[in-house]
Order: C-alpha cells, then structure tokens, then sequence
C-alpha cells in the first residue's frame, strides 16, 4: 500500500542516476567549439583570445565589388558552421587550384629558384552570386590565416573530400592499456548483483550490489585479485576504477519502495483500457481504485490517530515480513552461489530469530518461540 501513500506522503528518492562523462561541457572542448565559431574564447594558457572579425581592405578593389551586408552574411555563415571539417569543405570549394598559364625566364639559367606548383583562384559566393577576389580580401572577409589555407587544401583527398579532422586524435603516453581495463571491468562484473524486486519497472537496467561493499573495498580486492590471477598485470588507479564503475548500471543500497498489487492491477488495466478504447471498462476501473485509495487513506489517518495516543499500559508488537537477506554476507567477488540462504527475517521486540528453510518444520517451529 506504499505505493497510495507516495502520493500523500514524501517517500524514498529514486535510484540516483550516476553523473557520466559529458565531453561538451568540458572546458577544453568549450573552447575549441567557440574558436571555431568565431567567438572570443580562453586558451589552455588562461589568455584571452579575441573574437573574430572581418580585416582590412586589399588595394585590389574587391571590397567596392562586395557590398557590406554581403560580406557580413558571408563571414557569419562560415562561422556558423562551427565545425573544422565543414569549413575546410567550404574553403576547398571556394578555392580553386590551376596550372600556371605562363612562367618567366630565369635570370641565372644555373640557379632558376624555387617555381609555383600552380596557381590559386579565390572566389565567394552569396545568394547565387559568385565574386571572384584576391587572397588578400579572402582571407579578411572570412577572418583567416595562411597557414588555414595551406592546411585545407593539404586535407582534400584525390576525391575532393575532406578527410577527418585528426588533431588530437594521438594516442597519449599514459593511456591505460586496453587489456588493463578490461580485466578491471571484468573483476567488476565478477560481484554477484541482484535487481530490484520493487522498482524494476522505473530502473530495469540497474543492478544492485551488496551494500558492505564500496568502490574503494572493490579496488583493493581486485588489486589482490590481479596479484593471484594475472601476475604480472599492471593495476588501474583508483579513479581510473571508479570511472569503470560509474559506466556501468550498479549500485550499493537497493531503494526499499514496495508497490501495491490491487493499485498496479488497476493501473494496467486503466492502461489497457485506453489503448483498447474501452471507455466503459475504464471508467469502472477508475471508480474501483478511487474506492480502494480513499480506503487506504482512512487507514493511514487512523494508524496516524492511534500512533499519536501513548497509554503506560498498552504495548505493542509489530511483526512484519521483510525482504529475503542472503546470508554469509562475504565481500570477495568469489563468493559460491550455493553459500547464498534464502531467509525469513522476523523481528519481534528485541530479538531476532533466523529461521532458514533449510530446517525441518519442527526445528524451525521450536527455533522461532
């Protein structure tokens, strides 16, 4: 009947969901993705870099060519890509390479110096309009370098694609190995878990592991666990093993939520009523539950007046059948499935009296007055 009195009275929290790795709000890819924008941003030194905008004229004339309002639009639109691959397209589309037309003689027919390769042609387009422009007025208008050109046409493939944005992509010095991590997840899948009798339909996914345990218990065993089993192996750190952890659905305290059967038959059927479109049937199924909620509470607002009395001569005993407790309680990974007793905690004032079903009838009867 818990599950009526949640909606009167504050009951225990969800299952916390645990906080993932989320690499966009990492201030370094905060940055990156501003200084591809445009947008004034921080470097990983702390100075603060400028935003970008549009530069000088060229004395070529090719700003009397474009109107203003053009040039803006055509700087905000390169910009609001905000994707290093995209405007390397954009540049190698507006970027045209050619042979050279006509090279001059050299003076020194010994030494003719270093020649052209080819030549570059650059033009902007907007609004079905095309402009062809120095390099000069290019890389103002669209706020750029030299060396951005160099390495946009550095990355087209024989194609005449882009290739993948590589830049951090390296594999860094202190990387933990593959086969480490794995040999810590699977320690981490080797603790025996249960699921949550109550609350499966809200988390089904989560499992719940022995409450004696923690992350730091669980990386010094499986420190110990690596030492006798794969000797030789270097061992993750502790954080490194709490990152493991956090990427899997466990937890440690399973919530103690219990549901009520006449509400979550009700329920249902209301549910099916409606995909049914069984006006009738639910109308009748809603007026039951309305019924047995105003029941429930009545029954809560007495135990509440009752609660509330204290008479000198009155005592009370409560005797309630809890969840099944898996008994021994041990904290290795290794732990035998047929040690696990399913029990019957009974509690009566203060003592407290296991009784296994492993016990005859009249064991369990003479144990349990």
């Amino acid at each position: 009947m818990s599950d009526i009195s949640s909606g009167m009275e504050p009951s225990s929290p969800p299952p916390v969901i645990k906080k993932r790795q989320n690499p966009e709000n990492w201030i370094q890819n905060k940055a990156k993705k501003k200084r591809n924008s445009g947008q004034a941003y921080q470097s990983r030194t702390g100075k603060e870099v400028a935003g970008r905008s549009i530069g000088p004229p060229c004395t070529c004339g090719c700003f009397d060519r474009i109107p203003v309002d053009v040039r803006q639009a055509i700087h905000k639109i390169f910009y609001e890509m905000g994707d290093w691959v995209l405007q390397n397209s954009y540049l190698q589309k507006h970027i045209k390479s050619q042979p050279v037309k006509r090279r001059r003689k050299p003076k020194d027919a010994n030494n003719p110096g270093p020649h052209r390769s080819c030549t570059l042609t650059y033009t902007l387009s907007h609004a079905a309009t095309t402009y062809s422009v120095c390099k000069k007025a290019f890389l103002s208008i669209l706020a750029l370098g030299r060396t951005r050109i160099v390495s946009a046409l550095n990355s087209m493939t024989a194609t005449g694609k882009s290739t993948p944005d590589m830049r951090g992509q390296h594999k860094p010095p202190n990387a933990v190995p593959i086969e480490s991590a794995r040999l810590a997840s699977d320690h981490i899948d080797s603790f025996p878990t249960v699921m949550s009798h109550y609350s499966r339909a809200k988390s089904p996914k989560l499992k719940y592991l022995d409450p004696s345990l923690s992350v730091n218990t669980m990386h010094h065993l499986y420190s110990s666990w690596l030492v006798e089993n794969h000797p030789g192996k270097k061992a993750v750190s502790l954080d490194y093993y709490r990152r493991i952890f956090r990427g899997k659905d466990l937890s440690f305290s399973p919530p103690n939520s219990d549901t009520c059967t006449t509400c979550d038959k009700a329920k249902n059927g209301i549910h099916l009523a409606n995909e049914t479109n069984n006006e009738q049937g639910k109308v009748a199924l809603q007026e039951s539950l309305d019924a047995h909620i105003t029941q429930a509470r009545i029954g809560q607002a007495l135990m509440k007046q009752y609660g509330n009395i204290k008479e000198p001569d009155t005592r009370v005993i409560a005797i309630d059948l809890q969840q099944t407790q898996p008994l021994p309680r041990l904290t290795t990974s290794a732990q035998p499935s047929q040690c696990i007793l399913d029990l019957i905690f009974v509690q009566s004032a203060h003592d407290v009296h296991w009784l296994t079903e492993t016990m005859p009838r009249f064991q369990r009867s003479q144990e349990s007055r």
